[in-house]
């Protein structure tokens, strides 16, 4: 009996830490989150019929019109699409369908800032936006959509329609404006800011913890180059003059990093490089690395994967799976914003 009632209390025990684990993280997130933000309600005046072929009325808003315009850079041709369908088929695109709610919410309302920026900020009559990730955001046809998903196509396109449902016509501002809302699969355990990666400063794009990414299958990568593939994917680099001494071993000088682990400048055959330089030169995930010459090579390990910047996936599924909402998860990686609604059904 005495064993019986120790099983007992040892199981409430164990039962009671489980919780307290989460806490502590929830505690490590909630640290570097800003203490209040606003949140406005805009009311549209009407509805516009929705294009896609979805048979549910568009909860978009109705101040433009509600079609988007993309450029397909491959095809070189523009398509005009419904915001939703747009909406949908970025979301299916640019993160696992298979991410707990809130954190598809928050990507989906990232998706729609990000369009919305674009449109507003748009330099070509011709179209709203590109497909092409280097610059916007990824974006399939409806075709394309279909092979990509196969004979799951209808319920993976359901499941993520009501996502979007469920946020449409949410999007982020800070100081009245619709903001460029970054966002990335995953990084070294806190974000970069877009003043150090782009050369450019956005106030809402500053550094925040991230403690899910460094808990994510995908965190580490390593990456071995010979000297020759090196010094062939450097020399690509426009107005640079290298001079890459005859041991490979002096190749890689001074190497600087930022306090959220990016490498913000490396010296290699004597030139002087940012991270972003060398990530890009040699097809990295991330400029989150560290470089090493052993056994006649260069060996890279890399953590993360993309700029860093906004949003990270991993660490909005990490905190939707502590049981965060979406809002929490976007009014934390993205600093003094509000979140705004177009419109109210």
């Amino acid at each position: 009996m005495r064993n019986f009632f120790s099983l007992v209390l040892s199981f409430f025990i164990i039962m009671a830490c489980v919780p307290a684990v989460s806490l502590f993280f929830r505690e490590e997130i909630l640290e570097n989150r800003p203490a209040t933000h606003e949140t406005t309600t805009a009311v549209a005046t009407e509805k516009k019929e929705d294009v896609s072929n979805s048979t549910s009325p568009s909860l978009f808003s109705a101040s433009k019109k509600d079609k988007v315009r993309v450029y397909l850079h491959e095809e070189k041709k523009t398509v005009s699409v419904s915001t939703r369908f747009y909406t949908i088929s970025v979301l299916a695109k640019e993160i696992d369908i298979d991410a707990p709610q809130e954190a598809l919410k928050a990507q989906a309302v990232c998706i729609y800032t990000f369009l919305k920026h674009a449109e507003e900020n748009s330099q070509n009559a011709s179209y709203d936006i590109t497909d092409d990730p280097a610059h916007h955001q990824a974006f399939l046809s409806e075709k394309k959509l279909k092979t990509f998903w196969g004979e799951n196509y209808k319920e993976n396109y359901q499941k993520l329609e009501k996502v979007v449902n469920a946020v449409a016509g949410e999007y982020m501002t800070y100081q009245g404006k619709t903001i460029l809302a970054a966002y990335h699969s995953s990084n070294a355990g806190k974000t970069e800011s877009a003043q150090t990666y782009w050369g450019e400063n956005y106030p809402y794009l500053t550094p925040v913890t991230s403690i899910g990414d460094t808990l994510c299958g995908s965190y580490k990568a390593k990456v071995v180059f010979t000297p020759e593939e090196l010094k062939k994917a450097l020399t690509g680099l426009k107005n640079k003059e290298f001079t890459f001494p005859d041991s490979p071993s002096d190749w890689v000088g001074n190497i600087k990093t930022t306090p959220s682990a990016t490498v913000s400048e490396i010296e290699i055959g004597g030139v002087p490089l940012t991270g972003r330089e060398v990530r890009e030169a040699l097809g990295l995930k991330s400029s989150f690395f560290t470089i090493r010459y052993q056994n006649e090579n260069f060996v890279f390990k890399v953590s993360g994967f993309g700029h860093g910047i906004g949003l990270s996936q991993e660490g909005a599924k990490y905190m939707a799976k502590l049981g965060f909402d979406y809002k929490s998860i976007l009014l934390h990686y993205y600093n003094g914003v509000a979140i705004k609604e177009e419109n109210s059904i």
